[in-house]
């Protein structure tokens, strides 16, 4: 029984001291492109990391022409300010372009060439910034 007592109080000083972060996931839409971000903040409200996901759909005209749009996407976030970001860029082989973005708090700040401090980035700031913009968020 002893055992079981110190697994316990261990487990709950692991879950008190580490916290379980929040999630938030905000999407915009419009005809062509999706923009879903998901945003993990640590057990202080804080932005920790996370990830954005672009969908571009291309029309009818653009179609024949992926790859040649595909490959422009690719080097345009491969330079600058984006090749600190984990960023992968796909196709469905039809007609949309994905773009994938993995950040935490110290590559977006390099990113966006600002010092991103903690107070900036709490949960409810952040999410009240974004559906501002237009974002949904859950």
């Amino acid at each position: 029984m002893k055992v079981i007592s110190k697994v316990f109080l261990v487990f709950s000083l692991i879950f008190l001291l580490t916290g379980c972060g929040k999630k938030l996931t905000c999407t915009q839409s419009t005809d062509n492109e999706t923009m879903t971000v998901d945003f993990k903040f640590n057990s202080h409200n804080y932005l920790e990391s996370g990830t954005l996901k672009f969908d571009f759909k291309l029309n009818d005209d653009q179609k024949a022409d992926l790859e040649t749009y595909k490959e422009a996407i690719t080097k345009s976030f491969n330079e600058g300010n984006y090749k600190d970001l984990n960023v992968t860029v796909s196709d469905n082989k039809k007609d949309t372009i994905t773009v994938k973005m993995s950040f935490d708090t110290n590559s977006l700040s390099k990113a966006l060439n600002i010092e991103i401090k903690e107070a900036q980035a709490t949960y409810n700031d952040l999410k009240k910034e974004i559906t501002a913009s237009g974002f949904t968020c859950k």
